[in-house]
C-alpha cells in the first residue's frame, strides 16, 4: 500500500477520527472487492456494488475498531460484506421455504461468489465451524475468497510465508468441502 495509507494507520493508533479518511483512501479497492463478491450473484439481484461498500461503511464507521494495517481492514471488509450477502441469502431463502433436496455442485475456488442461496448459507455455517477449529486458516479463507487478496498479500498481512498460505488454503478447501457435503446428507 502507499505511504499515505501507512501514515493514516499510524495516525489511527493515536487519533480517533481518521476512519473516514482511511475509507476514502481505499474506496476504489473496496468497490473492486464488492464487485467481485456480487459478480456471480443471481441475475436480477437488487444490491449494487456501491450499496455493498456503503453498507460496510455504515457498519464500521461508528465502530471503535482500530485497524492495524490494510490486511486487517480488508479482512474486516470481506467478513462484513460476506455477512451482508449471507443475511440477504437467508432472507431470500426464507421466502422460498423448501424446494426439496438439491444436488451439491461445488467449485470451491468460486464458492464465495455462488449463485445458490442455500450454498452461501451452507458455506457461512461451515466457515463458522472451521473458524472454531482453525482460526488462522479461516482468516486466510476470508481474505482470499471474500477479500480478493492475492496469496502474497495475505502472506504479508498475516506475516506468513506464501507456502504456508497455499497449504492452509488447500487444507481449508478440503475441510469445507467435506463439511458442506456431510451437512447436506
Amino acid at each position: 500500500m502507499d505511504e499515505h495509507l501507512a501514515e493514516l494507520f499510524q495516525l489511527a493508533s493515536v487519533e480517533e477520527d481518521v476512519t473516514d479518511e482511511i475509507i476514502a483512501s481505499i474506496y476504489t479497492r473496496l468497490r473492486r472487492l464488492a464487485h467481485g463478491l456480487l459478480a456471480h450473484e443471481a441475475p436480477g439481484h437488487s444490491l449494487q456494488t456501491t450499496d455493498l461498500v456503503h453498507e460496510f461503511y455504515l457498519r464500521f464507521a461508528d465502530d471503535q475498531t482500530k485497524w492495524q494495517n490494510c490486511g486487517h481492514l480488508f479482512g474486516s471488509a470481506a467478513r462484513s460484506m460476506r455477512q451482508i450477502l449471507v443475511n440477504r441469502a437467508i432472507r431470500r431463502k426464507r421466502l422460498k421455504r423448501g424446494g426439496g433436496d438439491r444436488g451439491l455442485d461445488i467449485d470451491l475456488d468460486r464458492l464465495a461468489a455462488s449463485q445458490s442461496d442455500d450454498l452461501i448459507v451452507d458455506l457461512d455455517l461451515a466457515l463458522k465451524r472451521f473458524a472454531e477449529e482453525a482460526p488462522r486458516k479461516a482468516e486466510i479463507v476470508d481474505l482470499r475468497w471474500f477479500g480478493g487478496l492475492s496469496i502474497e498479500e495475505i502472506a504479508v498481512a498475516l506475516s506468513l510465508s506464501t507456502a504456508t498460505v497455499k497449504r492452509d488454503l488447500r487444507f481449508a478447501r478440503s475441510w469445507l468441502y467435506r463439511d458442506i457435503c456431510n451437512a447436506n446428507k
